[in-house]
């Protein structure tokens, strides 16, 4: 079905009936395709049935959590060495990414040319 979500807005019984036998013969009659549609990302297989917009949509979101998650790490660990010593900058300076990692989401699913308007100066304020 075009333009349908299967999985993420959809919900199992359109992936089961998309992809039920096809998953069936290659698993075996007992196997179900899991509820949240793993090991399928949103790139693959059940992404078939989604419309051109809805999957750039879907790939422009996943982006942002994975480039999230690619800065968390750094955010943490420079936050927590940081905060020994100037608590309240480090506190200050913690928040001030939250704020740029929100303006980053909102400019980047406006037009992924906008999201240095929240990624620049967040480079900045890590190497703070």
């Amino acid at each position: 079905p075009k333009g349908k979500v299967l999985l993420n807005g959809g919900g199992k019984a359109d992936a089961q009936e998309e992809f039920g036998e096809e998953h069936k013969a290659a698993f075996g009659a007992e196997a179900e395709l899991d509820k949240a549609g793993y090991p399928d990302q949103g790139n693959g297989r059940y992404t078939f049935a989604l419309g051109y917009k809805a999957w750039y949509e879907f790939n422009i979101r996943q982006r942002i959590h994975h480039n999230y998650l690619e800065n968390l790490v750094q955010m943490i660990t420079l936050g927590l060495v940081c905060g020994v010593k100037f608590p309240i900058t480090s506190a200050s300076l913690g928040m001030l990414l939250i704020v740029l990692r929100v303006i980053y989401h909102f400019g980047y699913t406006a037009a992924p040319k906008l999201r240095s308007r929240g990624s620049s100066p967040a480079f900045f304020v890590i190497l703070a």
